[in-house]
């Protein structure tokens, strides 16, 4: 009886569970196809169904899938599916440009002729929403319905009684003489099929990786060729661009033509999110001089964009058709005293407001208003109550309705920064039309300080927000996007991290959104010398994903919730386990729904990528990108092609330890190695025989492989396999550190920040473990912290203290417990007048002791920077 009880109440809580997992893992998937937009025909995407043979089916067959378009592809035209069967007979969707009107419509050809099913959808529907495309087989009436969004289009006599075993493959193909490379850019999700009206497949197409998609009912597996993967899109950030410019650079956006600027002393370099084009405007009027902390915005009512000289009161505005400003700056002038104000252009009076910033030991909550039409300057004070003086705080503007929301920022109620400075965690809003300011809510103090990069997005249809965070207390810190609340005091972690060199007069870091593209736009800006800047450009899919719930930090809501996911989990397993005791022919039917749940929660771990391959050349002094052929091993191991493509994907796992075997020992040992070793290590279980075919097939694999590279070949003429590389035309980033590390001398500040550059990815082979790899690993982690000790040991306190920090802070990435760097950054921080955060690095290293040795460190704080 008891039993019957349980069994009754276990698919509602089952639900109750399903409903708030969902609730909190609610994620953007799907496979994104490259298509037209490709030039390279091998690199399309194509998904097969059912890649070891057809699939059968006793009665009518329903495939349903949802599916949308990229926007601003050059064309659309291609195949969207095709359906093969056992006849060798073609049922084919295709979308094209229809010539007259460039309409996109959408055709189902039969066999070679044109069928009655065609239609149209709107460009909302077509690029910005979900669309149902089903097609109904109906055999005992030799009709095939097709449906959108449920709804029937039209139906045709299609020749199918006969029809039991299909293909299905989406996008491009190589199947039989049906092969294809022609598709659009498009998407597809929740690929279902069912059998005489029964669930036969479902794909949710919901991986972040791989070559694999799993049906959910039989756990068949489909074959993808070059995916995208939605979900990877939307958590993961993309860097796109990483370039120099010169001078004290700042940056701007245009929301609708998704057009960044970065401007600098020589030129206007323009970043087109759209197509990924990099290209600088010369001025016309000479070099221009930009002051240390100057900021850019674009204003798109005039279609103009202004550089900011905060401290003069002056706004210089570029003209795009003669290319120069009207206004040249003083290179005489002073650094600024608004570091990282905040900034924008009101929609209601159109006025520029600055609000913010920090400058001579003083943190401001100025409000300054610049008017265009009468070129006058207004300074409002604010009420330190409500909006307390702050730099390094995100704004973000409400449109059409003169508000302005500022968050976080780092400062004191006094202003001065030896009156107890802190971080600031509140949100208050400004209204332009009175200038007030209305406090919204305060976060709970976070266990580590934060503060955000320039700007915020606001989601006024949702009423949130989306911003970076930060721990300012870090150089090689990182950027974190955060998806937070305009009503309540909650906030999630969305996407993986960004890196982020932070050092407040050298930084800047800001995020847009791209309304076309669907995209946020994150920018970093390092002010590497006096005379060069560093930009690093990101993007994500928007909305971005949480990796998981059990990364989402919320200090006030979110935590409840997980406590009642816990509660509800438990209850399952509890309820499940009763059951199973009762009755265990029920077992698998209760624990695999609530396995399922609990594995979907697990987001697979999705590492960033370039998408090109960039090469650092010195050149003097300064630093050129060039693009090439690369294998990276610091960081995650990534190849890329001749013509700058990742193709890390080729790489299975076994061929990716002969890969880095051959390579290791060809690089490092000089020698190569001998079949006997490979055989050790990669067949060791293997018989003489067996191991020699294996290594025949996997070397003529490899082969293949390093052909895409370029003047990167295997050979065997010492009798030792080797991999032969033509360093002026591949980029090896291991091969540049050995050029950069192999001399018994100190390195100079040259080569010092080429292997920062190197070393910035990570440890070598981060994501990569094998035994015969411990050994390699540990003697490049133990040469990097000797080179950097001691060249950290031969520099200047008082003359270079910038590149003591950085030296320092790459050693603790390989040793977070080195005395030596510790002491070093401790004393040239506090010689900085940085005390705090000198006192921190002493604190944190500490902690790190404690927890490594289970013993106390025995310097005091002040007997290091005495």
């Amino acid at each position: 009886m008891k039993c019957m009880v349980y069994k009754k109440f276990i698919p509602f809580f089952c639900l109750l569970l399903t409903f708030y997992v969902q609730k909190a893992c609610a994620q953007n998937y799907g496979l994104r196809f490259l298509g037209q937009d490709v030039t390279v025909l091998d690199n399309r995407t194509s998904l097969d169904l059912s890649p070891d043979g057809p699939m059968c089916f006793k009665g009518d067959l329903d495939l349903s899938f949802k599916i949308n378009f990229m926007a601003n592809s050059k064309a659309y035209f291609g195949y969207v599916l095709r359906i093969i069967d056992d006849q060798s007979h073609n049922i084919d969707l295709m979308i094209y440009d229809q010539e007259a009107t460039k309409e996109k419509s959408f055709r189902i050809i039969i066999g070679e002729k044109f069928s009655n099913i065609q239609f149209k959808l709107d460009s909302n529907q077509l690029f910005n929403e979900w669309s149902t495309f089903r097609l109904h087989f109906d055999k005992a009436n030799d009709n095939l319905v097709f449906y959108i969004n449920n709804k029937a289009v039209a139906q045709k006599k299609a020749g199918i009684k006969q029809m039991g075993c299909v293909k299905m493959l989406f996008g491009a193909n190589l199947y039989n003489k049906f092969k294809t490379t022609d598709l659009p850019a498009m998407r597809i999700k929740d690929i279902r099929i069912t059998d005489e009206g029964k669930p036969a497949y479902y794909w949710p197409l919901n991986e972040g990786r791989g070559n694999i998609a799993t049906d959910e009912i039989k756990q068949a597996k489909a074959q993808i060729v070059n995916p995208v993967w939605v979900k990877a899109m939307h958590y993961n950030w993309e860097q796109t661009q990483s370039f120099t410019v010169s001078g004290n650079a700042s940056v701007a956006f245009n929301p609708k033509t998704e057009q960044l600027y970065v401007v600098g002393i020589t030129g206007l370099s323009s970043y087109n999110v759209r197509n990924n084009q990099l290209q600088t405007i010369t001025y016309q009027n000479g070099n221009i001089a930009l002051l240390q902390g100057n900021q850019a915005v674009y204003d798109t009512v005039s279609g103009k964009l202004y550089d900011l000289n905060i401290d003069r009161t002056r706004v210089a505005a570029f003209d795009f058709g003669t290319k120069k400003w009207d206004i040249k700056f003083n290179e005489n002038e002073r650094i600024t005293q608004f570091w990282h104000a905040n900034k924008f252009i009101s929609d209601v009076d159109g006025g520029l407001y600055v609000l913010g910033g920090y400058g001579e030991l003083r943190y401001k909550n100025l409000v300054q208003k610049f008017d265009f039409n009468s070129k006058e300057w207004k300074k409002q004070p604010a009420d330190s109550n409500t909006y307390g003086p702050r730099y390094l705080a995100a704004l973000g503007a409400e449109q059409h309705t003169g508000n302005a929301y500022i968050i976080g920022g780092y400062g004191s109620l006094s202003g001065s920064q030896m009156l107890n400075p802190r971080n600031y965690y509140d949100l208050v809003k400004f209204n332009v039309k009175d200038g007030s300011f209305k406090p919204i809510y305060k976060f709970k103090y976070p266990d580590n300080d934060f503060a955000f990069a320039n700007s915020l997005i606001i989601d006024s249809k949702n009423s949130e927000f989306y911003g970076l965070i930060f721990p300012n207390q870090k150089f090689n810190s990182t950027l974190q996007l955060i998806r937070g609340s305009l009503n309540k005091a909650d906030y999630q972690l969305v996407g993986n991290k960004i890196p982020y060199q932070f050092y407040d007069i050298r930084s800047f870091a800001d995020l847009y959104y791209c309304p076309t593209s669907k995209k946020l736009l994150a920018v970093t800006l390092y002010r590497k010398t006096d005379t060069q800047t560093e930009v690093k450009i990101y993007t994500i899919g928007f909305p971005p994903n949480m990796l998981a719930p059990a990364v989402i930090t919320s200090t006030n809501t979110a935590p409840k919730k997980m406590w009642y996911v816990l509660a509800a989990i438990v209850l399952v397993v509890l309820i499940a386990g009763l059951w199973w005791f009762k009755n265990k022919k029920a077992n698998n039917k209760i624990l695999a729904p609530a396995r399922a749940v609990v594995e979907e929660s697990i987001a697979p771990t999705v590492v960033p990528r370039p998408v090109s391959a960039p090469q650092i050349v010195n050149i003097g002094e300064e630093q050129v990108l060039q693009q090439k052929s690369a294998i990276y091993l610091f960081g995650n191991l990534q190849v890329f092609d001749a013509e700058s493509n990742n193709i890390s994907r080729l790489f299975t796992p076994l061929l990716k330890e002969l890969f880095l075997l051959i390579l290791i020992y060809s690089i490092r040992r000089k020698t190569g190695v001998s079949s006997e070793k490979l055989n050790e290590i990669l067949w060791f279980d293997k018989s003489k025989k067996d191991a020699l075919n294996n290594r025949s097939v996997n070397i003529a694999k490899l082969k293949t492989i390093l052909e895409k590279i370029g003047p990167c070949q295997l050979s065997k003429t010492t009798g030792y396999w080797k991999i032969e590389i033509d360093y002026s035309q591949v980029i090896v980033d291991y091969q540049q550190y050995l050029d950069i590390v192999n001399t018994k001398q100190v390195l100079d500040k040259q080569k010092i920040e080429s292997l920062f550059v190197l070393i910035q990815r990570g440890s070598i082979l981060l994501d990569t473990d094998y035994e015969w790899l411990d050994e390699f690993k540990t003697e490049v982690t133990n040469e990097i912290i000797d080179r950097l000790l001691l060249f950290a040991r031969s520099v200047d306190m008082a003359a270079d203290p910038e590149i003591l920090i950085q030296t320092t802070n790459h050693i603790f990435h390989f040793d977070p417990v080195n005395e030596d760097a510790m002491q070093i950054q401790c004393k040239v921080l506090a010689s900085l007048g940085k005390h705090s955060v000198s006192k921190h690095v002493y604190e944190k290293f500490v902690k790190e002791y404690k927890s490594i040795y289970n013993e106390d460190y025995d310097r005091s704080f002040h007997s290091i920077i005495e």
